[in-house]
């Protein structure tokens, strides 16, 4: 099934922010366990849940026949906990606003799709009317 481009694009940034994100919790993982911090492993958890959207993100875009190119961003190495933390907070909070446009982008392609499918579909039948 042929997806939207506008969807599709969506979905590619998607994936690449899910990458970016991963490699970045891997790496604060990293940085938490040599700061002897106990949130380590819950930074780790945090990697393999991204990893995971990220696997559900690229199977949506080969199910509409696109062709998934992971680019993820380089990860930042921290020096100490407070930046860790500051940084993880803006990350995921500009994460989260681009993840709301990128669904409301996605969400108006669908019902511009739906407008002009409802719409063919009165045109076909009203020119079938006796």
């Amino acid at each position: 099934m042929k997806g939207n481009p506008k969807v599709m694009a969506g979905l590619q940034e998607s994936i690449n922010l899910e990458a970016s994100r991963s490699a970045q919790y891997k790496l604060d993982g990293i940085d938490a366990k040599r700061f002897g911090l106990e949130i380590a492993g819950d930074l780790l958890t945090l990697h393999q849940q991204s990893e995971d959207a990220q696997d559900g993100l690229v199977s949506r875009l080969f199910f509409f026949e696109g062709e998934p190119e992971i680019a993820a961003q380089t990860a930042k190495p921290h020096q100490d906990f407070g930046s860790l933390i500051a940084d993880h907070i803006a990350a995921e909070t500009a994460l989260v606003g681009r993840f709301r446009e990128l669904a409301k982008e996605a969400w108006d392609a669908a019902r511009s799709t739906r407008r002009t499918a409802t719409s063919t579909w009165r045109t076909i039948t009203r020119s079938d009317a006796p």
